[in-house]
């Protein structure tokens, strides 16, 4: 249960009501905070929209990062995002396979990026090693392309 309310469009000042365009409830519990929703808005829209790292990448990281916290409302959201991006019932069938250390049929790319994903989450650090494997363009520059749209 929340500590602060749900608020509803009608119970914030009209200058931020575009801020509950999405109807869920860490958007209406953001808005307490208009200012701060702005920001949270801004920064979210940029990296869902903006940002040069592929979107299923992206979103099966965060996939990942829901799955090992046990995160029902980040998972169950980000599947419906990620299916936005090209994340299919097998890529969420694999990460959980993945993070039991089961084989999948995921691309290196892909696995590399879930083993950084759940390396952050255990040790709050990304290996050297999966690092230079996912970001190193000079070790694969096939690689570096596949992770970063132009």
């Amino acid at each position: 249960m929340a500590r602060l309310p749900y608020l509803e469009a009608d119970q914030v000042a009209p200058e931020y009501r575009d801020m509950l365009k999405r109807n869920t409830n860490l958007h209406k519990l953001l808005v307490n905070s208009p200012d701060m929703a702005r920001a949270f808005n801004g920064i979210g829209g940029y990296i869902r929209f903006k940002s040069k790292l592929d979107p299923r990448l992206r979103e099966l990281a965060i996939l990942q990062v829901g799955w090992m916290e046990r995160s029902e409302y980040e998972f169950t959201h980000h599947v419906k995002i990620g299916k936005e991006f090209g994340v299919t019932d097998d890529d969420i069938k694999a990460m959980m396979a993945e993070t039991e250390g089961k084989p999948s049929n995921l691309e290196p790319l892909a696995k590399a990026i879930l083993r950084g994903a759940r390396e952050m989450v255990r040790e709050l650090a990304m290996s050297d090693a999966t690092f230079a494997e996912i970001w190193s363009p000079s070790r694969s520059t096939a690689r570096w392309c596949a992770c970063w749209r132009r």
